[in-house]
């Protein structure tokens, strides 16, 4: 009996779909990918989508960012049943997205701004990471610590370029499933 017959046959008593999982397996080939029919059919039998995985796989290679077989596969299987994706985490990747936060820094001489991040997605990162509140949070502590050690030295608020370099210098998307690409500060 031939491999492929074989394969079929097992696939067929396990429940899955065997059309198109060869399928799926020779459009990996196809492309370069290094998966085998086993893998893709584990995925399906947690309940994930293989042909969704490789797609994806090589949309991220595309874009050129590294994104391999068991990250796409826990990413597509953490986000399963949410309002999150395999297909929204690589599509974030690709494109970055901004997040606008306002905030008020000291009492005594209060200087209002508003503090606009651009960042990406981090795949090696996304499941389990933390998300864009812990970075914003972590952000608002580290420019009130900044702005109370400064306000002894400056007469008015420090340069913006100062605390813009303060916010990327901390690495404060550490843990997060964020990569902080630019922070620029506004006064209010």
């Amino acid at each position: 009996m031939g491999l492929l017959i074989k394969e079929r046959l097992m696939m067929f008593f396990r429940g899955s779909p065997s059309s198109y999982i060869i399928a799926t397996h020779r459009t990996a080939l196809a492309n370069g990918l290094d998966v085998t029919l086993d893998e893709l059919e584990a995925h399906h039998l947690c309940g994930g989508d293989p042909g969704n995985v490789i797609t994806q796989l090589l949309k991220a290679r595309d874009a050129g960012f590294e994104l391999d077989w068991e990250r796409a596969c826990a990413i597509e299987l953490a986000t399963k049943g949410s309002h999150e994706s395999l297909e929204l985490a690589v599509d974030q990747a690709i494109h970055p997205g901004s997040h606008i936060f306002e905030q008020t820094l000291g009492n005594d001489r209060p200087w209002n701004v508003a503090i606009v991040l651009l960042y990406r997605i981090e795949l090696s990162r996304y499941v389990g990471g933390a998300e864009i509140d812990v970075l914003e949070e972590r952000i608002r502590h580290a420019l009130e610590e900044s702005y109370s050690s400064w306000r002894s030295t400056f007469e008015a608020a420090p340069p913006k370029e100062l605390w813009e370099n303060e916010v990327m210098s901390k690495e404060l998307d550490s843990g997060t499933r964020l990569r902080l690409l630019g922070c620029r500060i506004v006064e209010l």
